[in-house]
């Protein structure tokens, strides 16, 4: 960051862009952060050393982009004249975004190790995470499944109970009605649940 008016400007434009993170704390996406949390909670210590190879070959690859795109252009401006730079551009071709087509030959020898090395590393601690979420994934709709059941069962139980309790009194025409109306209530919630089915 250079020091003057122009590095402050930056830095506080930096820190206002990360205000954006407090999107995140919003009510409509408050369950679906804490799936994402709960899972890179649970696959953490998985993550360490998939993250370090991702890391290093990161680095790796940018400084192979800086020096190999330097010896062509031999000290005028470019886009990989600095590691900073190189490092930029870098983090696209890791993701499989080329903005970037003009390279020398070393340069494009790199690429090729980018597309076929590189990617690869990088995208592992990917993977592990939307595993680790679509694992949550499953087990909280298996969790909503059982309570939904539990619910289901309690329903019938208090229904039965009334059942007997009306036969009992000799009210067998208000508990038909209320069978009726119950069915009927559980096969809306069974069409809106499923409305194409």
């Amino acid at each position: 960051l250079r020091v003057g008016k122009v590095g402050w400007f930056r830095l506080v434009e930096l820190v206002m862009m990360s205000r954006v993170i407090r999107l995140l704390s919003l009510p409509q996406w408050a369950r679906e952060v804490q799936i994402v949390r709960r899972a890179v909670v649970k696959t953490g210590p998985m993550l360490q050393v998939p993250v370090f190879l991702a890391a290093q070959m990161m680095l790796l690859i940018t400084a192979l982009f800086t020096l190999a795109e330097n010896m062509r252009h031999e000290g005028r401006d470019h886009h990989f004249d600095s590691f900073s730079k190189s490092f930029y551009w870098t983090s696209h071709f890791m993701i499989g975004e080329w903005p970037i087509v003009d390279f020398s030959h070393m340069g494009s020898q790199v690429c090729i190790f980018t597309c076929v090395f590189g990617m690869m590393v990088f995208s592992i601690p990917t993977n592990i995470i939307v595993e680790s979420v679509e694992a949550e994934l499953r087990a909280e709709s298996q969790q909503r499944n059982a309570e939904e059941q539990k619910f289901e069962e309690a329903r019938k139980s208090e229904l039965r109970r009334r059942m007997r309790r009306y036969r009992q009194l000799g009210l067998l025409s208000k508990a038909t009605e209320e069978l009726t109306a119950s069915a009927t209530l559980a096969g809306n919630l069974r069409a809106q649940q499923d409305p194409v089915g």
